[in-house]
C-alpha cells in the first residue's frame, strides 16, 4: 500500500505566527474520493495539532482534484469537515497528484493560536453555503495579510469578460479588507486554455496599472464548471 509517508514532503513549517502544511493525502490510496479526502483531512488534523492548530484556525486551502467529476462528492466531506460558521479561503482545481492512486492532495495554511499573530481575530468576506457548493469564504484577512479567491459569477461571457469580472470583484474585497492592489503580494491563476494568456495578461496589466508587480504564477488547470475558463487567489498586505 501507498502512503503519505512513502513522500519526502516535511512537516509543516511556522513562520510569523502562520503554519504551512505539506501536501497532504490519504494514507490509503484504495479509497473513493470520499474516502480519500476524508482520510486526508484527518491527517491534516494531525498535522495541526503537532503544531498546536486546529481546523477552526485554517485561513486557507487549496485542493488538487485528479478529475473534477469528483468535485461533488469531495465537496460533500469538505462541509462535513469544516465549521460552517468559521471556514477558510478554498480554492480547488484539476490536477494529477504524482503518487499513483492518490485522487486528491491538499496544501494548507493555518494561523497558530499560540503566537501573538495567530491571536489575532480572523476575518472573512463573502461567505458561501448551500446545498451542492463548497463550505468557505472567499476573501479572508488575519493582521496584515489577506486572501481572496474568485471566479468569475457569469461564465457566459468568455475569457476577457470573466477575468473583467475577477478584477473587479478583487478592487471591491480589497477595499472592503481595508487595503488594495498596490499592496499586493502574490497573485495565482488559474487557466483552462492557455492560447488565453495574452487577452489575460493584458488586461492583469491594465488592471495593475503603476500598482506595481506582484509575483505571479500562471498555470492550465480545469475549474469546477467547463464553463469556468480562469480563477485567481491573490494576496496582499493591510
Amino acid at each position: 500500500m501507498t502512503t503519505s509517508s512513502d513522500r519526502e514532503s516535511g512537516k509543516a513549517i511556522v513562520r510569523n505566527g502562520r503554519s504551512f502544511l505539506p501536501g497532504i493525502i490519504a494514507n490509503d490510496l484504495s479509497g473513493d474520493i470520499q474516502a480519500q479526502t476524508r482520510e486526508a483531512f484527518k491527517n491534516v488534523d494531525a498535522c495541526l495539532a503537532e503544531i498546536g492548530s486546529d481546523r477552526t484556525r485554517v485561513l486557507m486551502v487549496h485542493i488538487w482534484l485528479s478529475d473534477m467529476a469528483l468535485f461533488q462528492d469531495m465537496t460533500s466531506v469538505w462541509n462535513d469537515w469544516v465549521d460552517a460558521d468559521i471556514p477558510p479561503s478554498r480554492s480547488c482545481v484539476r490536477a494529477k497528484p504524482i503518487t499513483e492512486n492518490a485522487l486528491l492532495e491538499v496544501i494548507a495554511t493555518a494561523a497558530v493560536p499560540s503566537t501573538v499573530w495567530g491571536r489575532q481575530p480572523i476575518e472573512r468576506f463573502g461567505m458561501v453555503r448551500g446545498p451542492g457548493r463548497p463550505t468557505m469564504c472567499l476573501g479572508l484577512g488575519i493582521g496584515d495579510w489577506y486572501t481572496v479567491c474568485i471566479i468569475a459569477p457569469d461564465c457566459t461571457t468568455g475569457i476577457v469578460g470573466q477575468t473583467q469580472q475577477i478584477l473587479q470583484m478583487f478592487d471591491d474585497y480589497l477595499a472592503e479588507a481595508g487595503t488594495d492592489k498596490a499592496h499586493l503580494l502574490t497573485a495565482e491563476i488559474w487557466l483552462k486554455n492557455m492560447v488565453d494568456i495574452d487577452a489575460v495578461n493584458a488586461i492583469w496589466r491594465e488592471w495593475l496599472g503603476n500598482a506595481g508587480r506582484p509575483a505571479v504564477s500562471l498555470v492550465r488547470a480545469d475549474m469546477a464548471q467547463p464553463e469556468m475558463l480562469i480563477e485567481i487567489r491573490i494576496t496582499a498586505a493591510r
